[in-house]
């Protein structure tokens, strides 16, 4: 659970914010495979980066993370180890 919190803890105050928990979430690879098609390969995900996705998709999975985010978070602007 420490490393964890480490890992979100981004300035090491002991602290994790909304915005350190968003950050962390975003660059986690989304791979929706159900709208791709062969040859249509916009931000593959292979070892050089991207993912298969449109931008669309992508905005939707930034909305669902901030949902996530203000679930957590509620009204607290930070939570320590003890609270995540």
């Amino acid at each position: 659970m420490r490393l964890v919190f480490d890992i979100y803890d981004f300035d090491k105050d002991g602290y994790i914010t909304s915005e350190d928990v968003r950050i962390i979430l975003s660059y986690i690879p989304m791979l929706n495979l159900k709208n791709v098609t062969l040859g249509e390969k916009e931000g593959q995900l292979t070892q050089e980066g991207g993912g298969f996705e449109d931008f669309s998709d992508r905005l939707r999975t930034q909305e669902e993370i901030s949902q996530m985010v203000d679930a957590c978070f509620g009204d607290r602007e930070k939570l320590n180890l003890e609270d995540f």
